[in-house]
């Protein structure tokens, strides 16, 4: 279900940007949905500093639209998440 979730919001905010972007920014992200809270999971600190300065808010509206909630988001990066787990 998380990965479907996830699948929609990106096909969403792959609607409102460039491909180079997307392909840049997102398409090795992954997310974790915890309640109304979302993991967003990137490749790097860098990736992720990125999304949560720039993107957090096309993301905050993909998943509204998706699921009808205001979800509170937290960014992280794959290295971080696998050695301290959210």
């Amino acid at each position: 279900m998380e990965n479907e979730l996830w699948t929609k919001v990106l096909n969403l905010v792959s609607h409102k940007m460039s491909r180079p972007s997307f392909e840049t920014w997102f398409k090795t992200s992954k997310a974790i949905k915890e309640e109304k809270r979302w993991v967003i999971i990137s490749e790097s600190e860098f990736t992720r500093d990125w999304l949560e300065q720039r993107y957090s808010d096309l993301v905050k509206e993909a998943i509204f639209e998706i699921t009808n909630e205001s979800p509170e988001l937290v960014f992280t990066f794959k290295e971080k998440h696998e050695q301290f787990p959210i």
